[in-house]
């Protein structure tokens, strides 16, 4: 075990750039070809590769984290919804991405953009139930607090 709760500096950077990431995608919606020299879907596009690469590190240090709370504690249920949470966000961000990085004319067609902003969408309310659920880990059973 570590000498301190690793998990909770490491969520900030997946949540914080997946979130930016559904937000520029809707600017990429609205302003396709940018403004002022900025390009919406390629700042999207890094945003959500960079955000789901770097849930990686947040879950295994939450799967460190999850080793010290007792097999029956009222904490492990909440844990365990918080990582089908997790699977669910990384599900829907993880197929966004291979949506926005499928070569050939139809990744940027009209139905894929919808699909791809559908995806982004379901990522996102998963990602607020999965911060909800870590939230309720910490405040509510002191989990991640030594």
């Amino acid at each position: 075990m570590l000498a301190l709760p690793l998990h909770p500096r490491f969520v900030h950077f997946p949540v914080t750039l997946l979130a930016l990431s559904v937000v520029l995608y809707l600017l990429h919606l609205w302003r396709p070809r940018g403004w002022q020299g900025m390009r919406w879907e390629r700042l999207s596009l890094a945003s959500l590769a960079l955000g789901w690469l770097m849930i990686l590190p947040a879950a295994v240090t939450g799967l460190i984290d999850q080793n010290a709370i007792a097999l029956d504690s009222p904490a492990r249920v909440a844990a365990n919804n918080h990582i089908t949470a997790v699977f669910a966000t990384v599900i829907a961000f993880g197929a966004a991405l291979y949506l926005r990085l499928r070569r050939g004319a139809a990744s940027d067609s009209a139905p894929n953009r919808w699909y791809v902003l559908a995806l982004l969408v379901l990522g996102l309310v998963a990602l607020i139930i999965t911060g909800e659920l870590g939230g309720r880990l910490v405040y509510e059973f002191g989990i991640g607090q030594r």
